[in-house]
């Protein structure tokens, strides 16, 4: 507001001095003036409603008979511009050295909250007329000083190109920077050159990526693969991206047919629905591992999975109609494998699962456990230890002991297993076999001193005491007696074995 009364009344202060020592002469100057409103003592006059209107027919008539007189200090018919233009920069730099409450102070807004001078009296009194103020307001527009340096700004800034270097330099340090400037497939690649010298790999998959836009699929493969450190920047994004088909078709590009193939099979293996992830190895078989370039075991163990994955959904199918479906029997699956679901699983834990649901299939079955053992290609001591493991664990010793029985030529049946019997005494203790079970594997040790010992170690008395009747050791019966509970079946037994009338050796 301040400025803006400068404009309607562009007096200097001497001027305005004079002016107003010859048409007020009764006014005190330094006190304030009335009719410029610039200190509390004139508005405090103004609060007088008597003298309101006197007032202002006494400001008009003076400002009426200033501006019609032949000593008026501005006219805006005459003078130059120059001369308005630097009385309005001086007004505007004056005005910028005010603080907030001068503002105020000298705006009015003061005065309105302290001595309740109506708004709308004390705004009309800074403005004499309608077509002064339209003035103003066209000489403030015309001289912005901020426009004219933005324009200037804005259009070097359009117009300066920045080379390569300055370019990455740019996107490293996270200033702006323009890329549409380089438009030619060479000024694209040494951009990209730019980019590796750096370092800096942000800036080089800024470039990646541009080049990707910009250039044909084709060009883009070609040139990015002269650039390894760019090359290892995409093939990070795409990955991380999850762009399967695009990483892939750059791994076959780069002639890498195994780290292709193998991408595939990972994403395949992620996917949870069992049919769905069927047709996911299916396909990547046929499309990738099928070539020769693939190594050959990548070839074997893919299609291996493929046959796992397909038998446990059928194994799974088959398990609602099994006879031994139990919560039991799914607490020992887990017990024994360690997974709670069969999918995703390995090939013994088929087989374990087979050999708990399907044990009394017939084996011309798909699901009996001696095709799946085929299938897989499992040699005898693993199925030996999958079966011993789960059949001990289910307490069929029948099925145990049928595990290790097998004809000779003359069709004689004799156990003959393929581990050692301390292992298979170890399993069956584990799983609390009774001993009349564990006495039949003692008594195929060869020699006696053996049998004694994992006799007494699983105690199975009963072992050691025909042992030592055939032997006539009475005092080893003492020993075995002193070491058994009273009214025991075995202590019984050598307590009778000691009456009887038997040369004893000692």
């Amino acid at each position: 507001m301040d400025y803006l009364k400068t404009l309607v009344n562009p007096l200097g202060k001497g001027l305005h001095r004079n002016w107003h020592s010859r048409n007020h002469p009764v006014c005190n100057v330094t006190a304030g003036c009335i009719c410029c409103r610039g200190r509390k003592n004139s508005v405090m006059a103004l609060k007088q409603p008597s003298e309101d209107s006197s007032l202002e027919n006494f400001q008009r008539l003076s400002d009426d008979d200033y501006w019609g007189s032949a000593h008026k200090g501005f006219d805006f018919s005459e003078g130059s511009s120059q001369s308005s233009l630097s009385s309005v920069s001086l007004t505007l730099r004056k005005n910028d050295d005010l603080n907030q409450y001068d503002l105020l102070r000298y705006d009015g807004l003061n005065e309105v909250a302290e001595n309740k001078t109506p708004s709308e009296e004390l705004l009309t009194s800074h403005i004499y007329t309608a077509e002064e103020v339209k003035q103003a307001q066209k000489l403030v527009e015309n001289l912005n000083p901020l426009e004219l340096p933005l324009k200037v700004s804005k259009g070097n800034f359009e117009k300066k190109t920045l080379s390569a270097v300055e370019t990455v330099r740019n996107i490293i340090l996270g200033l702006e920077y323009n890329l549409t400037s380089f438009k030619g497939r060479r000024e694209k690649i040494e951009l990209m050159h730019a980019a590796v010298e750096s370092h800096d790999g942000n800036a080089i998959l800024v470039v990646v990526m541009f080049l990707k836009n910009t250039l044909k699929k084709s060009i883009f493969q070609k040139e990015i693969g002269l650039f390894p450190d760019a090359v290892n920047m995409y093939l990070s994004y795409l990955y991380e991206d999850h762009e399967i088909d695009e990483l892939t078709n750059m791994l076959l590009l780069l002639n890498k047919p195994d780290d292709a193939a193998m991408l595939k099979y990972d994403f395949a293996i992620l996917v949870q629905d069992p049919n769905r992830k069927m047709k996911i190895i299916e396909n990547c078989l046929n499309t990738h591992f099928t070539c020769g370039s693939v190594h050959r075991f990548y070839q074997e163990s893919v299609w291996e999975h493929k046959i796992c994955l397909e038998d446990q959904i059928v194994l799974k199918d088959h398990k609602v109609s099994s006879e031994e479906n139990s919560p039991t029997t799914a607490e020992i699956f887990t017990y024994l494998t360690g997974k709670t679901d069969l999918l995703d699983s390995s090939v013994t834990c088929n087989l374990i699962f087979s050999l708990l649901y399907f044990v009394n299939v017939a084996k011309i079955a798909f699901i009996n456990a001696e095709n799946l053992k085929a299938r897989y290609k499992l040699s005898q001591k693993q199925y030996t230890w999958c079966a011993l493991r789960t059949f001990a664990a289910t307490k069929k010793w029948s099925n145990i002991e049928e595990l290790f029985l097998s004809k000779s030529w003359l069709g004689k049946v004799k156990m003959r297993p393929c581990i050692s019997y301390v292992q298979i005494l170890g399993s069956l203790s584990k799983h609390k076999a009774p001993p009349e079970v564990l006495k039949t594997y003692i008594n195929n040790f060869h020699k006696e001193d053996r049998k004694i010992f994992y006799a007494k170690k699983y105690k199975c008395y009963s072992v050691v005491i025909e042992i030592l009747k055939k032997n006539r050791d009475r005092l080893g019966l003492i020993e075995i007696k002193g070491s058994l509970p009273r009214h025991s079946i075995e202590f019984c037994t050598i307590t009778t074995i000691l009456n009887e009338n038997i040369n004893w050796r000692n």
